[in-house]
């Protein structure tokens, strides 16, 4: 079996349905013998992602109804643990993200949201970092805010 992993990804390789090694870019040949043991190769993107959490219709403490967009960057620093820790990792950043800002959002007075913007990505940073340890994916977060009052 021939195996190319390209610049900006690695192959998680598994070895009769275990962790075996993550292998860098470059070229590779496995055993194919009929007793050879069955590989499988997943590739991870390394490389900075983006995505966007769009229109998140949140309440605040002092019961306005504030939507919010974020914007979420993130990249994988440990493969294996990207892939065997959770499902999908992409998805499970997506929904960190999103339980972060309304947790936060919640908690916080319009004035208080206004007043300091960048407060809602700290703290976002600092309770997906916490979580994300777990599936080992490192990540920034930009917020766009548009606020309208309910009566």
């Amino acid at each position: 079996m021939k195996l190319m992993v390209n610049d900006g990804y690695v192959a998680v390789l598994s070895e009769n349905g275990a962790f075996a090694r993550v292998l860098p870019p470059g070229r590779y040949t496995l055993p194919s013998w009929p007793w050879s043991p069955v590989y499988k190769a997943t590739l991870v993107d390394l490389r900075e992602r983006s995505t966007t959490i769009k229109n998140q219709e949140i309440l605040t403490a002092d019961k306005v109804s504030v939507r919010v967009s974020l914007l979420i960057y993130f990249k994988v620093f440990d493969p294996k643990a990207a892939l065997t820790h959770v499902t999908d990792f992409e998805s499970r950043i997506y929904e960190d993200v999103q339980l972060a800002a309304r947790r936060f959002l919640a908690t916080q007075t319009l004035d208080q949201i206004l007043k300091d913007r960048n407060e809602l990505s700290d703290a976002i940073r600092t309770d997906v970092t916490a979580s994300a340890k777990t599936y080992i994916c490192r990540g920034r977060y930009s917020r766009k805010t548009s606020t309208m009052r309910t009566w």
